[in-house]
Order: structure tokens, then sequence, then C-alpha cells
């Protein structure tokens, strides 16, 4: 993984009345990570500093008080903006989340949510996630947790979602999205294609293709960063 020098900080928080739905807290200065993928949206609210990252082909910076979003599965990187660093708060919601509120709130059954924008400027979604940040971390209020938390989820997709209709119109059913990536990942590896050259087609490093979508035990040291 990626070291964490003193001066910086990271605190996982599992949500519980959530259905476990993953928090995160942290702080950087000099951490810089290299192109990954995460199984979930990353929603996240930088606090202080300015992170600087690359989404859908293009380098973006956030500063105090924007939003961020990240697509599941989506690869990405991060890094300081500033000599300072960024310290941000975000939650990592499910794809089964996001739609589970989608189809509730907007009918759209078949389809996969999707934020187009990297980085969102809007002071009141920006309030609205400080105080559900600040709520789940607190050990009661089950039921105004998941009413705020639904609320928030709700206002997001109504402004800055749009649906990608991939799988309802090509009459392909639903699977989750790491599933899709693994079979990818393997089917690669299983014709013959080399890590490397996976790695490179899904956006990680070759070390992640070797753990993941091979079954050596002896990974080679020194690989090559992409």
């Amino acid at each position: 993984m990626h070291e964490i020098r003193p001066s910086e900080f990271v605190n996982y928080h599992h949500v519980q009345e959530l259905d476990g739905l993953e928090m995160l807290k942290a702080s950087y200065q000099h951490t810089q990570f290299s192109k990954h993928t995460h199984e979930g949206y990353c929603i996240g609210l930088i606090d202080e500093g300015a992170q600087s990252f690359l989404r859908t082909g293009n380098q973006h910076i956030a500063p105090q008080g924007d939003i961020i979003l990240v697509n599941a599965d989506e690869v990405h990187t991060g890094s300081s903006a500033v000599e300072t660093g960024w310290c941000y708060r975000a939650i990592y919601p499910t794809p089964e989340m996001i739609q589970e509120v989608s189809q509730d709130f907007f009918h759209e059954a078949g389809t996969m949510p999707w934020f187009p924008q990297a980085v969102v400027h809007d002071e009141g979604l920006a309030e609205q996630l400080n105080l559900l940040f600040d709520l789940l971390l607190q050990p009661k209020n089950t039921l105004f947790k998941q009413s705020l938390y639904i609320s928030t989820l709700a206002y997001l997709l109504s402004r800055y979602n749009q649906s990608k209709k991939i799988l309802k119109d090509l009459e392909i059913e639903e699977r989750v999205l790491y599933a899709c990536r693994h079979t990818f990942g393997s089917r690669c590896i299983d014709s013959g294609i080399t890590p490397i050259m996976t790695a490179f087609l899904m956006g990680n490093n070759p070390e992640t293709a070797l753990k993941n979508y091979t079954h050596q035990i002896n990974l080679p040291k020194d690989l090559p960063i992409i």
C-alpha cells in the first residue's frame, strides 16, 4: 500500500446503520497515489488545502470546500495541489447502495448512476455533506443518519448524475462492476497478455495485476510503475 508519514493520518470507519458504509477521514501532504480504483463511488469533501487528481483522462484540482466525485471502478490518482497538503472526508457507497436510492427516488431501473464531473462547487451540498460526515461518527441517531444520508444522495443524484443506460439498452443482465473488471483481467492473463500490458489496459500497476489476476506466489521485485 502507500507509506503514511508521521505528519499524515488516515482513519477508516464503517457505518453499521447504513449497511457498513465505508467512511474515511485523512490528511496527506507528501503521499502520492498512483492509478487505482475503488469498488464503490467516492464522494468526498475537501476540508483543508487542495487535492490534484487524474480522472476521466484529465487532471483536476479540488480546493477547500469543493466536492470530489469518482465513479465506482473508475481509474484515478491523488496528490497534493499545494505545499501544505490536503485534508478531506469521504464516503464510498457501493453501486448497489447508489442504485437503490436512484430507483426509489427516480425510478431509474436498469441504469448505472454516473457522475461526469470530477469536481463540484456547490456550497449547499458541501454544507450538507459536512453535517452528514459529522453525524455518521456519532454513536446514536440511527434514524437521523439514515434520513440525512438518503436525502444527501438523492440531492446529489438529482443535480449531478447522468445515468448510463448501457446495460438496459443492450439487454444485458446487470453485474457487479468489480466482477466485470476481475473477469476482464483474468481473461487477459489467460489469453497470454503479460501482466504489465494487462495493468496498462486496466489503469493499474503490474503488481496489482499479478496479485489479483494470477496465482503467482513470489512476486518479482522492482516492478515498473504505470
